[in-house]
């Protein structure tokens, strides 16, 4: 909860709120503003925002009684229960829910975070997470279907014809995605991955 020593601040408040909902809790700090009561919310134009600051549009009412279209500067915290690390992650591991924590972190400088753990099921660590810190799409990734090593069929058609051997994939691979494989008399192929045991040789 807020409270402001006036109805301005108050109305900037909420016009900011209202402009960027979702977030659990609000900090708004009016930048170099003195004479509040020649200020209005201009609410027909549109409010713009970089990280951390906001541009209220206004309308100022000059000593001489005119007019003036202006953008309010506004330094903001926007606040949202975040997914941290509460300890060390290394690259390549499954993503688990007791692998993280919900924190109230100030999100309005960083973009992607994740806030449900339901979200990033079925992934895995794509970098190396340090404990405490946020998890953010770019640090994860999807399991994939085949992983290095795993022992698959590597098809090569033509026509109506399905010629398929055994084969080591060479690396992790996902759907339509191409990958390395080596068939048993040792040979290396490029192959597209059709499901989690099945491979196309494409060259």
């Amino acid at each position: 909860m807020f409270f402001f020593s006036n109805s301005f601040d108050e109305k900037v408040q909420n016009f900011i709120m209202d402009s960027f909902p979702g977030y659990q809790k609000y900090e708004v700090n009016i930048v170099s503003l003195k004479s509040r009561e020649k200020f209005v919310i201009d609410k027909n134009r549109p409010i713009k925002r970089d990280g951390n600051l906001v541009y209220v549009p206004v309308e100022f009412l000059s000593d001489k009684g005119k007019s003036i279209e202006n953008y309010l500067t506004c330094e903001v915290k926007l606040f949202d229960n975040v997914l941290v690390a509460k300890r060390d992650i290394q690259k390549g591991k499954n993503i688990e829910q007791d692998d993280f924590s919900l924190e109230l972190v100030d999100v309005s400088k960083i973009n992607s975070y994740l806030t449900d753990i339901n979200e990033v099921s079925n992934h895995r660590s794509a970098t190396f997470i340090k404990k405490g810190e946020l998890l953010l799409k770019e640090l994860i990734e999807e399991n994939p279907l085949i992983r290095a090593g795993d022992k698959v069929i590597a098809h090569s058609i033509s026509g109506a014809t399905d010629v398929h051997v055994d084969a080591v994939t060479q690396q992790d691979g996902w759907a339509e995605m191409p990958i390395r494989i080596k068939t048993r008399d040792k040979k290396l192929f490029k192959a597209k991955v059709l499901d989690s045991k099945n491979v196309l040789i494409i060259e």
